[in-house]
This record gives structure tokens, C-alpha cells and sequence, in this order.
């Protein structure tokens, strides 16, 4: 349908299955196949090219990946083809999220620590050989005030995807990614986690993701008023048996927000994950007005 609409067609692959990864990255013979079976997926289908999420790549996998993107790129470039990558956000080279304290968090680590020089190829090659680069401007999971105890008061304990955080990781693209490359992925869901005060800050729980629907149906049962933390999402805080729970979650405004700041720094566009209905019905308001009747995508 999209062909014959004249829509382009780029779907995405998204592995995250680590162990998966590694046996097809660390074997060559498994990577040759697994290149030749996605360029046959999109000339079989007849696609406008690929994006390829493949998440949380070891590090000790990362010079292979760079190769795989490399020759995938050509052959989808010889047959006019594209490539599109999504990568996970970061606000440096050498940390996950360096603004905030990630001391009760599993890091995700994208890119080996530091200037390597598998690091330096590997930012080469995805500045050059993609035809687009999408950042997942979602699950920063930071703490800001984690060592402050008055910010117990102000029920903001953990960022999902705050302004602050989304111009950081917008300004790192742009250090080694062209502008006209890079496209914003802006979240409409938010989280809920177990909260647990302690004597050194502190600690969070993911307990489930949660939409505007959902979270709006919550904090009224709860008989709570959301409120806007620093870092522009809507918030509330409420107990139920002897856990402390915390939601954070996104609201049309907040998107609109977003929208701003991927103009402000003059990138491609924005990608929103994902509209399913349970997303803030104002929603398609901003959209309209940002997105569709302007010259952003």
C-alpha cells in the first residue's frame, strides 16, 4: 500500500537480544548471511531502504557492527537504496548519561569508553554511510537531585526524557553526525517506578511503562494533580501498601516541547514512538501545527 501511495517505506529491524547479537557479529560467515538476508528483505519487498536497531551492541562487537553497517550501506546505496539507523542517546563518549547519577542503574554502553579508535570509525561511518541517524530521545532514567533531600518535596525523582537531557544528547549528535542527518525520537509514554529514600539519596524501580491514558486514569483514582517537573514531563507521586510509587509521563505540551528544541538546533525532523492510541488526544493538535502544516518533518 505504501508503494502504491507513493509513501516511503523504511521499516525498522530492531534486535535487542544481546547474546543473539554477539554469535551473528563475532562470525563472519553468520554476519555475510545476515547482511545478504536483510538486503534481500528489501529488494524482495520492494522497500526504500532499512533502519536498522540493533540495541545495546557489546563493545567488544562494536568494530564488527561498524563493518556490517559499512558494506550494508553500500549494497542498498549501489541499488538506490537507504539506510537508517537508530542509536540509543548518549551525551558523550564516555557515559551513558553523563549529567546525572546512574549509581543504582545497569549501564547501556553504545560506544566503547573514550577516543578509541574503533570508537572514531565507528562515529565515521555512521556519519557518513547513514542516510539518517534516529536518537532515541527516551529512557534517560536520571536522577538530578539525587543528592539533595529537598527534592523529596518536589516529587522529582527520576527524568524519562527531560528538556536539559534532550539538548545534551542533541548536541553530542551533532559533534560528529551532519544536522541534516539526525532525527529525534520523542517518546508519548512515560514510567512508573518504586520509589526507596535511603541515607545516600535514592533508589528507583521500574515497575511498568505507562501512556497519557493510563496515567491520567491513575492520578485521578489516586486523587493526585499531576504536576510539571524541571525537566517539562508530568508527574505525581502516591503510595499504595508500604511502597512509595512515582510516574512520569507525557502530554501533548511536553511533545510540543520537544518539537521545539529539534527545531531550535535545525535537525531533520522527529520520529514519535508510538502513536497507539493511548497517547494524549491534544496530541494530534501539535502535530498539525508543528509538523504538517511546516516545512519540519
Amino acid at each position: 500500500e505504501c508503494i502504491q501511495a507513493h509513501i516511503l517505506s523504511v521499516p525498522t529491524l530492531c534486535w535487542t537480544n544481546i547474546q543473539e547479537m554477539s554469535a551473528v557479529l563475532s562470525d563472519k560467515d553468520k554476519l555475510k548471511k545476515h547482511k545478504k538476508a536483510v538486503l534481500e528483505l528489501v529488494l524482495t519487498h520492494e522497500l526504500d531502504g532499512i533502519n536498522i536497531n540493533y540495541e545495546r551492541v557489546d563493545s567488544k562487537d562494536k568494530e564488527a557492527f561498524t563493518t556490517f553497517l559499512e558494506d550494508l550501506s553500500k549494497e542498498l546505496h549501489r541499488n538506490k537504496k537507504v539506510l537508517h539507523l537508530t542509536l540509543e542517546a548518549r551525551t558523550s563518549d564516555y557515559t551513558v548519561v553523563a549529567l546525572y547519577d546512574t549509581t543504582y542503574l545497569r549501564p547501556r554502553m553504545l560506544l566503547n569508553a573514550g577516543n578509541t579508535w574503533v570508537t572514531r570509525r565507528y562515529k565515521k561511518v555512521v556519519a557518513e554511510c547513514c542516510d539518517q541517524v534516529h536518537i532515541m530521545g527516551y529512557d534517560e532514567f536520571g536522577s538530578p537531585y539525587a543528592s539533595n533531600r529537598n527534592h523529596l518535596d518536589n516529587e522529582y525523582y527520576v527524568s524519562h526524557s527531560s528538556n536539559r537531557w534532550i539538548e545534551q544528547i542533541i548536541t553530542h549528535a551533532l559533534s560528529y553526525i551532519p544536522r541534516h542527518k539526525i532525527v529525534l525520537g520523542v517518546p508519548v509514554y512515560g514510567y512508573e517506578f518504586v520509589i526507596t529514600p535511603t541515607d545516600y539519596g535514592i533508589t528507583f524501580k521500574k515497575k511498568r511503562s505507562l501512556y497519557y491514558r493510563a496515567a491520567t486514569e491513575l492520578c485521578l483514582l489516586m486523587q493526585k494533580k499531576p504536576v510539571r517537573t524541571a525537566g517539562g514531563e508530568l508527574s505525581f507521586t502516591y503510595k499504595t501498601g508500604d511502597e512509595n510509587r512515582y510516574v512520569c509521563y507525557m502530554s501533548a505540551e511536553t511533545i510540543q516541547e520537544k518539537i521545539a528544541l529539534a527545531k531550535k538546533y535545525r535537525i531533520k525532523g522527529i520520529n514519535i514512538f508510538c502513536i497507539n492510541g493511548n497517547e494524549d488526544p491534544a496530541l494530534w493538535n501539535v502535530l498539525e501545527k508543528e509538523l504538517i502544516s511546516s516545512s519540519f518533518k
